[in-house]
Order: C-alpha cells, then sequence, then structure tokens
C-alpha cells in the first residue's frame, strides 16, 4: 500500500507542476528558457513583469477625444437619424459600465476609447420635417417641425404667395406637410 502511495504522491507533484506550468504559459504568453532565465536571473525577470503593462484588467474609458456616434429611431415618423458628436464632458473616464448605468436610455452598440456607437428610440418626429405656408405678407415661409411637433422657422423666402395659383394659395394657407430636403427644395423650385 506505500508502494501506491508514493506513486500517488509523485503523479500528484507531477500533475500541479504540469498545471503551473499550464498557467503560467496562459498568462505570460510564452515561457523563457534561455540559460540566463534558468540560471537564475530573477531580477531581470521581475523588471520586465513591472513594466509589461495590463491588457485584461485595464478597463476602457471615454477619452476627451472619444468620438460619439448616435443613431436614434423616432417612434412617430419611424425614421432614423445618425450623428457625430464629440465626447460630452460627463461622460469622460465614464467606463461601459458606468455609462450604460449613467445612460439607460441608450444601447451600447460598440464602446471604444477612439469611438463609441450608441442606439436610442426618441418619441416624435425626426428633423426633416417640414411645413411650407405663408407670413402675414403672404410671403413663402418654412417650419422645420420639432421632435414634439413645435415649429421653429427654418427659413423666409423671397417668394410672394400672390402670384400663384388659387389652388396653391390655398395649400400654402393650409400649410403643406414635407418631408425631407430634396422633396422641400423641389417644391420652392416649382413656386419659383
Amino acid at each position: 500500500m506505500s508502494k501506491y502511495f508514493k506513486y500517488i504522491v509523485i503523479l500528484f507533484i507531477v500533475s500541479l507542476g504540469i498545471g503551473l506550468a499550464i498557467s503560467y504559459v496562459k498568462r505570460n504568453g510564452k515561457v523563457d528558457i534561455s540559460a540566463q532565465n534558468i540560471s537564475g536571473n530573477t531580477e531581470e525577470v521581475g523588471a520586465k513583469e513591472e513594466l509589461a503593462e495590463p491588457t485584461s484588467n485595464e478597463e476602457i474609458k471615454v477619452e476627451p477625444d472619444t468620438i460619439f456616434i448616435v443613431e436614434t429611431k423616432y417612434e412617430d415618423c419611424k425614421h432614423t437619424e445618425k450623428n457625430e458628436y464629440e465626447a460630452p464632458e460627463e461622460a469622460i473616464n465614464l467606463t461601459e459600465d458606468e455609462f450604460k448605468e449613467e445612460y439607460p436610455e441608450y444601447i451600447v452598440v460598440s464602446f471604444s476609447e477612439d469611438e463609441v456607437d450608441l442606439y436610442g428610440l426618441e418619441e416624435g418626429l425626426c428633423s426633416e420635417h417640414y411645413i411650407i405656408t405663408v407670413d402675414e405678407n403672404n410671403m413663402i415661409i418654412i417650419y422645420n417641425l420639432k421632435s414634439n411637433y413645435d415649429k421653429e422657422v427654418y427659413e423666409t423666402t423671397e417668394i410672394s404667395a400672390e402670384y400663384l395659383s388659387s389652388e396653391d394659395q390655398k395649400e400654402l394657407e393650409d400649410g403643406i406637410y414635407v418631408y425631407g430636403l430634396t422633396e422641400l427644395n423641389s417644391i420652392l423650385e416649382s413656386y419659383e
């Protein structure tokens, strides 16, 4: 029985040694078996380990020059807008988990020091909705509809509605709803 016990102890020690060697290789990527390292030059090995920058333990954070790319889908119009922004001051130095906690309204698509890609849903309309109408002087004016449907003057033209057909004048008085700059410019050109 003591003979088997010795074999078990030896097998345990060999297994432990192999396990430690495998662990070391996985952690450091390679084994240095040069004569200098084998001879016991532990100071050099220790110095190299201190110079190595940890990669797996280091968390990625938002930097001042990080670019934010935000894709927003608007629930009312179902359109999507993609915009690029500088890193907001309050987001600098946040990790991905901290960012998700501070800004739960966004889905983080990707997160790096260079770029943060976000996706979000927003109620209302995207910024591509316009109303063409006339002002008190009968000049054609264009309003941009905001997300909450508020109107903001986009452009006051020098096109007078008085020379347009009565049908066009009626449409302008009611307000012509337009989506996109292409359609907007096309309608304006037809009035010139």
